[in-house]
């Protein structure tokens, strides 16, 4: 069975088993429709890592707001700001 055969064969078990009718769908369409598939997919996928990566820069941003806003309270208890008092030594 020569190259060309062979290629032909494969092709035609390929149509039939994406249950496409032999001789209605050229080479080129065919494949075509994966191409654009997996065009498709990569520009799917790479917009779910975008997604995911601007959730994860915002959260990090969140927990680091969070946390500047908890160093700033601590300076106005230590100040006297707060409801605690300073502690005082006690001799014995």
């Amino acid at each position: 069975m020569n190259t060309s055969t062979l290629l032909s064969a494969q092709f035609t078990k390929s149509l039939k088993h994406f249950g496409e009718e032999e001789g209605r769908m050229q080479p080129d369409e065919f494949f075509g429709i994966f191409d654009t598939f997996l065009q498709s997919f990569s520009e799917a996928r790479q917009d779910l890592e975008n997604m995911q990566r601007r959730k994860d820069e915002e959260e990090r941003r969140s927990r680091m707001e969070a946390m500047r806003n908890r160093k700033r309270s601590v300076p106005q208890l230590a100040e006297g700001g707060g409801r605690e008092r300073a502690a005082t030594k006690v001799n014995y």
